[in-house]
């Protein structure tokens, strides 16, 4: 199984080159990403999450996206768990928001581990709503798409930082998700993005976690033969509470 999802990764890994192999207009952006998550477990199997996140683009010059997402995770077992949640999204054009996504979610993610290797593959579904905004008005009418996104990532071990019983260490993360997009108004890009991840995860207690991640993302379009090449750098800051036991650090 780990040699067939591994052939999964470097399949996922080279789709960048074929798919730049066959392009014609390309247009390249840096980006920076900052995103918080918070996870509060509530009960045995059930977990209420949130993220905030901020993009930026241009050497942190010119606002890119805002997005705020909230949902709650039932645990089935250690390596299994089901979501549901919702997105809300924000999309800026010269420096002024024009457009906003409201993004239902449902997501399976499988989780193992390999001694000092971590796995993760998860399926997510997104039904896609977009409004545009028009001198500062929300319109009443939208478009609307399903996407779904296969990830998968392995996280390995470096070693371990001081005191050891803190579960603090220092890991490496090697993954790769794909996206397609579904629906009336989609014409040339069922394939939508594919997103290249690279990155060291500073994982200083066994509830607070840091990240940063070279995200390499090429993106297609509704237009034929357009693409868009960014370059980011994403920095993520996890946080868990367990509201199940007596006493919660982190």
């Amino acid at each position: 199984m780990t040699k067939k999802l591994f052939l999964i990764f470097i399949i996922f890994s080279f789709l960048n080159q074929d798919i730049r192999g066959q392009q014609k207009n390309i247009s390249y952006s840096d980006q920076q990403w900052f995103q918080y998550f918070i996870d509060i477990k509530f009960a045995k199997k059930w977990t209420l999450f949130s993220n905030f996140g901020i993009r930026s683009k241009q050497g942190f010059t010119h606002p890119h996206q805002h997005v705020i997402f909230t949902g709650i995770t039932y645990q089935l077992n250690k390596n299994i768990r089901f979501y549901q949640g919702f997105t809300h999204l924000g999309i800026y054009k010269n420096d002024a928001l024009s457009k906003v996504e409201f993004r239902p979610f449902q997501e399976f993610r499988h989780k193992h581990k390999y001694g000092i290797v971590g796995m993760v593959n998860r399926i997510r579904v997104e039904e896609r709503f977009f409004k545009t905004i028009v001198n500062n008005i929300l319109q009443d009418s939208y478009t609307f798409n399903f996407r779904f996104r296969f990830l998968f990532v392995l996280n390995i071990k470096l070693f371990h930082f001081a005191p050891k019983k803190n579960d603090s260490a220092l890991l490496l993360s090697l993954g790769d998700e794909v996206f397609f997009n579904a629906g009336n108004n989609i014409v040339y890009n069922v394939f939508d993005q594919n997103r290249l991840l690279l990155g060291l995860i500073f994982k200083l207690h066994k509830n607070l976690s840091l990240s940063l991640t070279y995200d390499h993302q090429l993106i297609t379009s509704n237009i034929p033969n357009s693409y868009r090449e960014n370059a980011i750098i994403w920095l993520r800051i996890k946080q868990r509470i367990d509201l199940t036991k007596k006493k919660s650090k982190i």
